[in-house]
């Protein structure tokens, strides 16, 4: 969905929305900018575009779908669901283990000095997370290959799953 918003001082333009409908959505109640049945899954700004189509070139290689029930949003987090748009399960990179991360400076906010959280900070601009090879099977299989600058001794990590995502085996890939 494109649509205009205004959400006082914060942001004033066009906007779009991408939604999923299917069997389990049924019974969402909707809002002001979701169609009742429908599931948001992602959102931002469309200033520029002239309508929907405009957006669909821009973000469609952002959400995998495998089948009715099963799509994969590989983000900076990994996001799987096995049950038409709801239940989803994660993948992030921010749960591996501090000595596999190449960590960028961070601001004095951060929890470390401060309260801040700023453990995505290791994984914006050139650094975030490019996912290769995303194998998923109805039965609950999960295969991927993760890369970005911040792992440490390993040009990316094989990601695997048995179990549609409740657990995750992670395996570097040397160099």
């Amino acid at each position: 969905m494109r649509f205009y918003r205004n959400l006082f001082l914060s942001y004033n333009g066009e906007t779009f929305s991408v939604q999923c409908s299917s069997e389990t959505t049924a019974g969402y109640g909707g809002s002001e900018f979701t169609e009742p049945d429908w599931h948001e899954l992602g959102s931002g700004g469309a200033i520029g575009t002239k309508n929907a189509d405009d957006i669909i070139e821009q973000v469609k290689t952002q959400y995998i779908i495998v089948d009715d029930n099963i799509l994969a949003i590989p983000g900076v987090v990994f996001s799987i669901s096995f049950s038409g748009c709801t239940g989803f399960k994660t993948w992030d990179p921010t749960t591996l283990s501090p000595e596999m991360i190449d960590p960028v400076e961070k601001p004095a906010h951060c929890a470390s000095q401060g309260t801040g959280d700023c453990r995505y900070y290791d994984y914006h601009g050139d650094r975030e997370p490019v996912y290769d090879d995303i194998r998923v099977h109805s039965e609950g299989r999960i295969l991927f290959i993760v890369r970005t600058r911040t792992f440490k001794d390993a040009t990316g990590l094989a990601v695997s799953s048995e179990d549609a995502g409740e657990t995750w085996k992670v395996d570097p890939i040397e160099p």
